[in-house]
């Protein structure tokens, strides 16, 4: 550095007086969206030039990291160039919207999704069956009727 006065540039207390300034700062980055979106956009908020993944393939979440509550039949991967690993959607027979993830059932059976508030008195992970108290009759499908038993069985 030469400025006016480099003869006193050796002294330590002509050093301590010099300031230094940045005039112009550029910082690049990008989202870590898991291969699971094309896209990063600026959002508003708390953190103006906060930039967050446009999530495809059935994902959300700031990374595209978790599957969309109606999609959980399959784990969560992160794409690749060949497979883009998309959240399966749940297999809840028409009763229910969402499910949960279940690994042990995914392992045992191929499907991982177990649902969620399954309507017309269904239960099972896949909301395949009648609840407790309730009946279908064979080969029909359709909500469950209630049994109309007492609480030892007797038909009434």
């Amino acid at each position: 550095m030469n400025t006016f006065g480099d003869e006193m540039f050796g002294q330590p207390a002509v050093l301590r007086t010099y300031f230094y300034a940045i005039s112009d700062l550029a910082v690049g980055g990008r989202c870590h969206c898991n291969g699971h979106a094309n896209k990063c956009t600026k959002k508003g908020g708390v953190h103006k030039n906060e930039t967050r993944c446009e999530c495809e393939h059935n994902t959300i979440g700031r990374d595209c990291d978790v599957c969309h509550s109606a999609y959980n039949d399959a784990p969560w991967k992160a794409a690749g160039v060949i497979d883009a690993h998309p959240c399966k959607a749940c297999v809840c027979n028409g009763y229910a919207k969402n499910c949960t993830f279940s690994r042990e059932l995914y392992e045992r059976t191929g499907h991982g999704s177990v649902c969620i508030d399954c309507a017309g008195n269904r239960g099972g992970p896949n909301c395949e069956s009648c609840k407790l108290g309730f009946f279908r009759l064979p080969n029909t499908e359709g909500e469950c009727s209630a049994c109309g038993c007492d609480s030892i069985g007797k038909f009434y």
